[in-house]
């Protein structure tokens, strides 16, 4: 599951392993409900809105941390509650760029200690999101 952050004009901010944190095109396949899940974070008003796709944007041109997706990731998929290896606190991946937005103005998405090593199924699960 890959998270993207919808920030208005059909477009997302998103990482990819090429160019890290990059804003393009909404894809044309986001409607097919097989492939994608579209979430919304509940009673968001217009002026948060526009904060944490502001907050997202700062980290625009940023590269992807591959050793998190290394690490992180895949020891949390597995079960384990922390990653192998620790390299650098501040990495980014598509699912800690949409938490760390909504962090920013307050929004918690998920629990803190998930945030180290937060997965898109995790926001999936959030308690603040609908899916839509």
């Amino acid at each position: 599951m890959h998270s993207m952050l919808y920030i208005g004009d059909g477009r997302v901010v998103h990482t990819t392993a090429k160019d890290g944190v990059v804003v393009t095109k909404l894809p044309r396949s986001i409607f097919r409900r097989e492939r994608y899940a579209i979430f919304r974070v509940k009673n968001l008003d217009r002026e948060k809105r526009d904060q944490v796709v502001a907050e997202a944007l700062k980290w625009r041109n940023r590269k992807l941390d591959v050793a998190g997706l290394i690490t992180t990731i895949p020891s949390r998929l597995i079960g384990l509650r922390k990653p192998l290896l620790m390299w650098e606190k501040n990495r980014i991946w598509c699912s800690k760029l949409v938490y760390k937005a909504f962090m920013a103005e307050n929004i918690e998405l998920v629990p803190p200690e998930k945030a180290e090593r937060i997965t898109s199924e995790d926001l999936s699960r959030s308690c603040v999101v609908d899916r839509l």
